[in-house]
């Protein structure tokens, strides 16, 4: 994105390149409303995740992990939610760094939500997850949205769970490794915003500490009109920005370095 700004107060973009190929990938196992590419995710190394949220039937799903094995080719996984848990869309949201660590969410198990987290061990195979979880999402549906950085950071939201108040706003919880190798929870709320707001719907995060929060259904500039929630990390925590409006944008791109 371009720092400089036009006359109608929208930011102006540099030059798009031509895709000139393209390929189409299917799954080999596929049928009848699979909903295989309904979440996607791709690393630097060119990695690709999909998730197919109801391919071993209604609500119950896998993510296939297609990895390039330097020959040209491609070795491809199948991730399935571990026996025991509770099938509803798993596969919905996906995503990886580039260490390869894949993060699925599965937005009802056990009511409220849960992660699942692949490491990859040294020939990149994928073994048993970590499942993360947030005792009071309540039925919050924790995983709608995931991102991961580099550093093993995990970004979730549960657009339906209620903030700190009461009300059902909307959470996002972070999870970061301790020194132990166990994941901390860490919850964000955003301290305007409105019962039903979806807080958490989307989220994004990049290896700089930026983290982006959609939040869909706030009404600040009418019914359904939606915000955006824009959080830098520093020793003291997360400080927070908020974008309602595109007209906001030209004070969006000025003003994230001083965050």
């Amino acid at each position: 994105m371009s720092d400089s700004v036009s006359s109608n107060n929208a930011p102006v973009f540099g030059p798009v390149e031509a895709i000139t190929s393209s390929e189409l990938l299917l799954d080999g196992n596929g049928s009848f409303l699979d909903g295989f590419g309904s979440a996607i995710a791709v690393n630097a190394d060119g990695t690709l995740v999909v998730g197919a949220p109801n391919e071993l039937g209604p609500s119950n799903g896998s993510v296939m992990v297609r990895q390039p094995d330097g020959q040209g080719g491609y070795v491809e996984t199948k991730l399935k939610l571990p026996a025991g848990a509770t099938p509803d869309k798993f596969g919905a949201s996906v995503a990886i760094n580039d260490q390869g660590v894949v993060v699925v969410g599965e937005k009802a198990d056990g009511a409220g939500g849960a992660l699942y987290v692949y490491l990859p061990d040294e020939n990149g195979s994928y073994g048993e997850p970590v499942k993360l979880t947030d005792a009071n999402t309540g039925v919050g549906a924790l995983g709608s949205s995931v991102a991961i950085t580099n550093d093993g950071v995990i970004v979730t939201g549960a657009p339906y769970s209620a903030n700190s108040e009461m009300q059902p706003s909307g959470v996002v919880q972070v999870f970061k490794q301790n020194v132990d190798g166990e994941y901390v929870l860490q919850r964000l709320e955003a301290p305007d915003v409105a019962v039903g707001a979806l807080f958490g719907q989307s989220v994004n995060t990049s290896n700089t500490g930026l983290l982006v929060v959609g939040a869909p259904g706030d009404d600040d500039n009418g019914q359904l009109s939606g915000a955006v929630y824009i959080y830098k990390e520093n020793a003291e925590g997360f400080m927070m920005r908020r974008l309602n409006c595109c007209c906001q944008m030209v004070s969006l791109v000025i003003s994230l370095a001083a965050l």
